[in-house]
């Protein structure tokens, strides 16, 4: 039996409150029947709605309204408010606006409204420049032309030339930008297909690249630089090369920077995605002076932003954002404020549905590891727990890791019962899926054959000194694989078990011999 589709649900869910509202304004316009009555019902009823129940839905709506074609109704109330949508946001989208100045100017030379056409196509060319929108300035051109072959004015030839010159000039601009764009493709392209660089062919495919990128000629756009910035960033953050990826990271966001709060407001998605690349590489740096700098600075310019443009994403941007902030101020070992910021950011994402759960994922389980760092474990289980609901088929690493956090959570609070249950179901799990770690594995069995089965403070003690001997002792392939080191301090616990006094002196001594 065919699922129904929860996509007008999860539209509804998406949409800020000016555009509800909106929306609620747009359908007011019209001379209300019978159909557009029963649209609006509908809207209501699923914005109010928590989880998308179609059965409930459909059997209210053929009562009330007799209504006998729900799929069509959907297919109404999606149409009518997608087209509120987009007029409420062809103001603030400068794509959305210049399509539509596209489209007039095409109704009104059909009409043989040739000045008319004429005066918005100068206008749209004013827009299209100062944003570089290449490809709609050339269809404006190419009207623009057509309108001096059509009329018998003097100036109309010399006009007609000096379009073909711009347009040749703007086929330049446009090669230029594509090779530009080509090379950081190809870059992305590889990790994309790879997903990690493990090979020696692999740095010198990345390597060779970067060569290309200095040869290419210089950028004739400022979108052109963009992609120049942006491939030797990604080229050294594949290379693991900390200061250059910082170096041109910065110098993207610097030529944001060089142009001005305006032209920021334009593009402040892409603004974003460049601060949140520095931030990351003022993370690795620990440059945490820096950090809060450039999270400030994102936060300024997004409430510069009226409400109205603030688009799902932007929002997905500043999330990334947030997420990086998070982990820098868990560096920082700061738990109290990754625990306010993290309970804040939830409530916002969720409420309207703008962020991937991959995300969320990160967010809960940053927020599942302050409070458990900070011996709070009931807060800690409860966020780790939430996390599970976005829980796929394929188990990634962080949810591998958020399952043995969940089993030390539970160690913690002496559920013996469920750290056996929970480890042994995980171990068999992963064995299944092949991505049993060796230091997984190791670290489960521990579980099984010793965490569930202790008693007494002396044994607890003789089980992780025994434990942490172990893991110096391991072979080296053993400790290569502890890349859940990365998200959780298995070290510092185990010395927090031994030594029995507070997790947050262990790992700020921890802290400070690492840096």
């Amino acid at each position: 039996m065919k699922t129904p589709s929860n996509e007008l649900f999860q539209l509804i869910r998406s949409l800020q409150p000016q555009e509800k509202a909106y929306f609620k304004q747009y359908m007011s316009s019209f001379d209300r029947g019978k159909k557009l009555t029963s649209c609006l019902f509908l809207f209501d009823r699923l914005n109010k709605m928590k989880v998308y129940e179609e059965k409930n839905i459909k059997s209210e709506m053929a009562k009330k309204f007799h209504t006998t074609n729900f799929p069509k109704l959907k297919n109404t109330l999606s149409s009518v408010l997608l087209t509120s949508l987009v007029e409420y946001h062809s103001q603030s989208s400068i794509t959305l606006q210049l399509n539509q100045m596209l489209s007039e100017v095409e109704i009104l030379m059909s009409k043989n409204l040739l000045s008319k056409a004429a005066s918005i196509i100068k206008k749209a060319k004013m827009i299209a420049s100062k944003t570089e929108e290449l490809d709609h300035l050339q269809m404006l051109l190419g009207f623009e032309q057509n309108i001096h072959s059509i009329t018998n004015y003097p100036k109309s030839r010399i006009k007609k030339r000096d379009i073909t010159k711009e347009k040749i000039e703007l086929l330049e601009k446009e090669r230029n930008l594509f090779m530009h764009q080509k090379n950081r493709e190809e870059i992305y392209a590889f990790y994309i297909k790879n997903a990690e660089i493990s090979r020696p062919d692999d740095i010198q495919m990345i390597s060779n690249a970067l060569r290309k990128a200095d040869l290419l000629p210089p950028p004739m756009t400022f979108k052109a630089e963009k992609q120049l910035l942006n491939s030797k960033a990604l080229a050294h953050y594949f290379l693991n090369n900390k200061t250059e990826r910082y170096k041109f990271s910065k110098k993207f966001v610097e030529i944001y920077d060089n142009k001005g709060e305006d032209a920021i407001l334009d593009d402040l998605r892409n603004y974003l995605i460049g601060l949140s690349y520095l931030l990351f590489s003022q993370n690795l740096l620990m440059k945490f002076k820096e950090v809060e700098e450039t999270y400030e600075k994102a936060k300024y310019y997004y409430t510069k932003l009226s409400p109205k443009r603030r688009s799902a994403k932007i929002e997905t941007a500043l999330f990334a954002l947030d997420i990086n902030y998070i982990e820098s101020l868990l560096k920082q070992l700061q738990y109290t404020k990754v625990i306010d910021i993290g309970e804040t950011i939830s409530k916002k994402y969720l409420k309207y549905n703008w962020v991937e759960p991959y995300g969320l994922i990160y967010l809960y389980y940053y927020v599942a590891l302050s409070y458990f760092y900070s011996e709070n474990n009931k807060l800690s289980l409860k966020w780790i727990n939430r996390l599970f609901i976005f829980e796929g088929s394929d188990e990634n690493k962080l949810i591998i890791i958020s399952k043995i956090l969940q089993i030390i959570i539970h160690y913690e609070l002496q559920n013996n019962d469920l750290v056996f249950s929970l480890a042994q179901s995980l171990i068999k799990k992963l064995n299944k899926v092949n991505k049993l770690g060796l230091f997984e594995k190791s670290f489960l069995n521990f579980c099984i054959n010793k965490l569930s089965k202790i008693k007494g403070a002396e044994e607890k003690k003789e089980a992780f000194i025994a434990y942490r001997s172990q893991l110096k002792s391991s072979p080296q392939e053993l400790l290569n694989e502890k890349s859940a080191y990365s998200f959780f301090d298995f070290d510092a616990w185990i010395d927090f078990k031994i030594e029995n006094r507070p997790f947050f002196d262990i790992l700020s001594e921890r802290s400070i011999k690492r840096k």
